[in-house]
């Protein structure tokens, strides 16, 4: 199945189950499942905002974390933050 091989090949794992809809890769270290949404429209990406630092408090006042190294500006002036969702 093309989303398990996907999975499997990116993360370097194994293929532990896979369904039409959803599939399991495993990995030494933690296992992943994805699952297909039919008729799935992908987001117009990348989508700004207007104003980085309010969107960034609202992100973590939700649970966000902010990684440690920021990558800053990039070779275009703009500006990202890396996020991400801290363990419960």
């Amino acid at each position: 199945m093309p989303l398990a091989a996907f999975w499997a090949n990116l993360l370097g794992g194994e293929i532990a189950a896979a369904r039409e809809m959803v599939v399991a890769v495993r990995t030494d270290r933690r296992w992943l499942m994805a699952l297909r949404v039919p008729d799935f429209v992908p987001p117009d990406w990348p989508r700004g905002v207007d104003d980085l630092d309010v969107a960034e408090a609202e992100a973590i006042r939700l649970g966000a974390g902010k990684a440690a190294e920021q990558p800053g500006l990039t070779d275009g002036g703009s500006r990202w933050t890396l996020l991400g969702i801290r363990p419960a």
